[in-house]
């Protein structure tokens, strides 16, 4: 597993999303845009003086950013003893090839009972891992409608005859569930706490199940999603983020792409959520 976003993807994502041009960026820290451009599609990489400077421009807290310019950091492993994280929970992490997306089946290690938390992959792989654990489906969520996390959403759903949770904003299927609050859910045995997380896409939803929380795109291991219509929902994302950060250190956060990252990793390292100085 690696890191969904390097050190080009952070400063494009945070330029996008302030509105700032190639050109403007450059001019402000004294370079031309020729070499800020090679620093996002990943051609080159900046010293350690550069990337202060970026930093301080794009409201990113500069040490984490340079630890992502010589990849020096990297979330440390949860305890996990066959798959289970905290007591009572199990979660089985499938990632798939397409766009590298996660899907999440989260188990009562009871029961059985278990949720299938953005469906990206092939239907036969996601049924498969089930059969595997013995576990009995009780629901899918969606964190929101991109075609790498939904792709088989509608199979599974139909095939093991289950609800479908998930934002209508962003889905359209006859077994859905709509959700458009924030409330507090029963799938078989599971408590879900269904919070809304606009940002990535409008309509976005988290789920927090005990002290894990599922997170979709809005943010990942030392990054963040990319902000829907730059400007426009970018505070909301970052809002949205900082509300993670705002739950127990030892939360673990399960995102769309890349590895799982807790609360304590995104508080100390994550570039975006430290200090965003006066980027507004």
């Amino acid at each position: 597993m690696f890191l969904e976003d390097e050190f080009g993807d952070i400063i494009k994502k945070a330029r996008y999303g302030l509105g700032k041009t190639i050109d403007g960026v450059g001019e402000k820290v004294g370079i031309s845009s020729t070499l800020l451009q090679s620093f996002e599609s990943y051609e080159e990489y900046p010293n350690k003086e550069l990337a202060y400077k970026l930093g301080m421009e794009l409201g990113l807290e500069p040490e984490s950013l340079w630890e992502s310019v010589r990849e020096s950091w990297f979330p440390q492993s949860p305890p996990l003893v066959n798959g289970i994280i905290h007591a009572g929970v199990c979660i089985k992490v499938l990632t798939f090839d397409y766009a590298y997306s996660n899907c999440y089946l989260i188990a009562d290690t009871n029961t059985r009972d278990t949720v299938i938390v953005d469906p990206g992959g092939p239907y036969n792989v996601i049924l498969k891992a089930l059969e595997e654990e013995e576990w009995r489906p009780v629901g899918i969520m969606a964190t929101h409608g991109h075609k790498d996390h939904i792709a088989s959403l509608e199979l599974i759903a139909t095939g093991c005859k289950v609800p479908v949770i998930g934002n209508p904003v962003e889905l359209d299927f006859q077994s859905l569930h709509g959700i458009s609050d924030e409330r507090i859910i029963r799938l078989g045995t599971l408590e879900i706490e269904v919070w809304q997380m606009p940002g990535h896409t409008p309509g976005h939803l988290g789920f927090l199940i005990s002290d894990v929380a599922l997170v979709g795109d809005t943010l990942f291991a030392g990054s963040l999603g990319r902000s829907y219509e730059g400007p426009k929902y970018y505070r909301i994302l970052l809002e949205s983020a900082e509300r993670l950060l705002g739950l127990p250190p030892n939360t673990i956060l399960l995102p769309g792409h890349g590895p799982i990252t807790s609360v304590r990793e995104e508080t100390e390292h994550n570039p975006f959520f430290i200090d965003r100085g006066d980027a507004y």
